[in-house]
C-alpha cells in the first residue's frame, strides 16, 4: 500500500542533497537508511505526430526504516510513504502515524505551497493456480461475472478490467482480474484500489489532510471487503500471523 501527497514543485530539491539535510535529520530516527534515485520521465507529444518524445531526469530521495517495512520517497513535487515490496505490511494505523510525522517535517523544512493532489492505494494479489470457475471461493461472484461460467473460463490465463469512478475532482480507480504479479510473478487474482483527491487543500491543515486519508481508507476497505469472500479474508489473516 502507499499514500502520496503532491504539491507544486520545490526546485531546490533538485539542486543537491544539502537541500534535504535538515529534513533528513528530522526523520532520521524513524527512517535511518537513505538513498538517492534518478527517475526518467518520458513525455509523448499529444498532437504532433512527428515530434520527438521529451525525456527528463529527476532526483528522488528514499528513506527506509530499520525494519525495511516502510520507505518514504521525496521528489520535487511529492511525498510518498509506501510499504516495502516483499516486506511485512503492518496496519493503516502505523501508516497514519508515520505519514503524520513525515508531513510535519515536510512543513517545517520544505514549506510546500499547497496540496494539489492526494491519494491512497492498496494492491492485493491472491496467489494461486486455480481454474477461473474456482475463484468464486475467494472472490465475490458478482465481480467475477462471466469469468466463473463454463463459456469464458476454460483456458483463461489473463483477464484484467479497469473501472474508473469520478465525483467532482475525486476519483476511484479499480483494477481487478486474473494476472501474474508480485516479486515472483505468480499467477493469482489482482485487486488494485486507488483513491485520489484532486481538491487543493492548505498544507498546514494536517487534520484535514489526515482526515482525507481516513476517508479513503474506510471507503477502500469496504470495497475490498465486498470483493472477497469470508474464506479469502481468513487466509489473509492467517498469512499475517
Amino acid at each position: 500500500m502507499l499514500g502520496q501527497v503532491q504539491f507544486p514543485a520545490i526546485l531546490r530539491l533538485q539542486k543537491g542533497m544539502e537541500a534535504i539535510a535538515d529534513f533528513q535529520e528530522a526523520i532520521r530516527e524513524l527512517f535511518p537508511s537513505f538513498g538517492v534515485e534518478h527517475q526518467v520521465q518520458i513525455a509523448i507529444p499529444a498532437t504532433a505526430t512527428d515530434a520527438e518524445p521529451m525525456t527528463s531526469r529527476a532526483v528522488a530521495y528514499r528513506f527506509t526504516n530499520e525494519e525495511e517495512t516502510w520507505s518514504a520517497l521525496l521528489t520535487a513535487n511529492a511525498l510518498t510513504l509506501e510499504a516495502v515490496a516483499g516486506g511485512r505490511y503492518s496496519s493503516y494505523t502505523e501508516f497514519y502515524e508515520l505519514f503524520g510525522k513525515l508531513w510535519n517535517a515536510t512543513l517545517e523544512h520544505l514549506r510546500p505551497g499547497k496540496i494539489t493532489r492526494q491519494g491512497l492505494r492498496y494492491v492485493d494479489h491472491i496467489e494461486g493456480e486455480r481454474p477461473p470457475s474456482e475463484w468464486t471461493e475467494w472472490i465475490n461472484p458478482e465481480l467475477l461475472g462471466g469469468l466463473a461460467g463454463e463459456v469464458l473460463s476454460p483456458g483463461l490465463e489473463r483477464a484484467v478490467c479497469e473501472m474508473v469512478y469520478t465525483d467532482g475532482t475525486n476519483r476511484l480507480v479499480f483494477r481487478h482480474g486474473l494476472t501474474q504479479a508480485g516479486p515472483e510473478n505468480a499467477q493469482g487474482y489482482l485487486l488494485d484500489f486507488d483513491a485520489i483527491h484532486g481538491e487543493p487543500v492548505d498544507p498546514t491543515d494536517i487534520e484535514a489532510l489526515m482526515a482525507r486519508f481516513d476517508e479513503s481508507h474506510e471507503m477502500l476497505y469496504r470495497f475490498f471487503r465486498w470483493c472477497v469472500t469470508d474464506r479469502a479474508l481468513e487466509e489473509f489473516r492467517r498469512a499475517g500471523d
